[in-house]
């Protein structure tokens, strides 16, 4: 969505030092608009992400009249209803999850090996990760709530919620990328369908471009430990976000 020339895009900033924990699930409106006024004019680094773009891991786009401002964050589910009280719309991704336990407990800086994590015992509940902390929302068992209270809110609020298949997203990004655009008010313009088609990869960690296509990640799971998390996602009902099935 950073690609339309109308959008103000922010990452994480309710996990930067600016912002940290500045909404909560009891959040009032007037809370959420003096957040927003305050987003909108920050020059905080983290948000910005000024050292990942002059390094070229993310994009820079031209902009134009800004009217939405647009942020992202993976954790912090626990605002969303409050958000939504506000008038504020939500995208919400949801990929397989096998791809979301791999990506997680392959990141050093995440799963702490180092610290004797062990992948069995961390997998479902992920407790050394969420440190019983009601913004966090590692592991199967989270997935698996934050998945279905997304659903359940874009049947009861259908103009504020749009739920968005990561494998769909990959395998027709136009028609989704379009879908989503058009969910956020905003048209696709020359420089976004520019951007769409260049399907650019590369290999930081952390780059915006960095998207697998052709099949599951699941290089850090053995064969037994997916076989769970797909029983588990089966047995909730997700089984649609799965990728191989």
């Amino acid at each position: 969505m950073n690609s339309s020339p109308n959008v103000q895009y922010f990452f994480q900033p309710l996990f930067s030092y600016a912002f940290k924990d500045r909404l909560s699930s009891d959040s009032f409106p007037s809370d959420i608009d003096l957040f927003f006024d305050e987003l909108a004019l920050t020059k905080d680094h983290f948000i910005l992400q000024y050292n990942q773009r002059l390094l070229g891991y993310k994009p820079v786009f031209s902009k134009s009249k800004i009217t939405h401002l647009v942020f992202k964050e993976v954790r912090y589910l626990n605002t969303v209803q409050a958000l939504l009280r506000s008038k504020v719309k939500v995208i919400f991704l949801v990929r397989d999850p096998v791809s979301v336990i791999n990506s997680w407990v392959s990141a050093p800086r995440e799963f702490r090996h180092d610290l004797g994590w062990s992948v069995q015992d961390e997998f479902y509940n992920a407790q050394s990760k969420n440190e019983g902390r009601v913004e966090n929302f590692f592991g199967l068992k989270k997935w698996i709530e934050a998945t279905k209270m997304m659903e359940e809110l874009s049947v009861s609020w259908p103009k504020s919620v749009c739920v968005v298949n990561y494998n769909k997203l990959v395998g027709n990004a136009a028609v989704e990328v379009g879908r989503i655009f058009s969910f956020a008010g905003l048209s696709m313009g020359e420089q976004s369908t520019n951007y769409l088609s260049q399907k650019s990869h590369q290999n930081n960690e952390y780059s915006v471009n960095k998207i697998k296509y052709g099949g599951v990640e699941r290089g850090a799971l053995s064969d037994d430990l997916v076989k769970e998390i797909i029983c588990a996602v089966k047995a909730a009902g997700l089984e649609g976000y799965l990728l191989d099935v």
